[in-house]
């Protein structure tokens, strides 16, 4: 995943995502790649602890003019858009003012996958994010997952234990499989 996020670069071989061949960019511009074009849920949250809810929503929207403007196409100012996409996660309006720390873990997983959509980035990444979430969350978090990324025609990258999940995606990998090809690329190098 942190290779798809541009977060690290490959020690040998060539990765192209979404068209661009990272591993020949520096950090600053796989930086700016990422704000553009990669939502990223991330297993532990990374939530900004002195920002709001909709603050920490909104936050893909400052490092990427790219992902502003396709917020403000979906709705009138960016608050909106934050507000429309923690509605549909049911965050309530009274805890869109209040410090993320605020929040139970179930909450804080929803807020972070309201600003992982936030800009509709075409490449989104998802790790475990539906770990926290009790059955009929976890069933309307993939339902606006999966309508928002197919409305804007974001591909997904979903990292999951549980394998209930499975038959609601197109295509699945087995980390075992990933494991063995690699074994075997291993092999064939030596």
């Amino acid at each position: 995943m942190s290779l798809l996020a541009g977060v690290t670069v490959p020690q040998q071989g060539s990765l192209h995502v979404l068209g661009q061949q990272l591993e020949q960019l520096n950090g600053i511009q796989r930086d700016l790649f990422r704000a553009h074009h990669v939502g990223y849920i991330f297993q532990l949250f990374n939530l900004i602890p002195y920002l709001s809810v909709v603050e920490n929503v909104v936050l893909p929207c400052q490092f990427s003019n790219i992902r502003h403007a396709r917020a403000l196409q979906r709705s009138r100012s960016l608050e909106a858009e934050a507000q429309r996409l923690l509605g549909q996660l049911d965050i309530a309006d009274t805890l869109w003012d209040l410090s993320v720390t605020t929040l139970s873990v179930g909450q804080q997983q929803r807020v972070a996958a309201a600003r992982a959509l936030m800009g509709a980035p075409e490449l989104l990444i998802a790790d475990e994010p539906t770990s926290s979430l009790d059955e009929n969350r976890r069933e309307a978090f993939l339902r606006l997952l999966f309508d928002e990324c197919e409305q804007v025609g974001s591909t997904v990258i979903f990292v999951s234990h549980d394998v209930s999940l499975e038959k609601q995606f197109d295509r699945t990998i087995h980390l075992a499989a990933i494991n063995k090809a690699s074994a075997q690329a291993v092999r064939e190098r030596t």
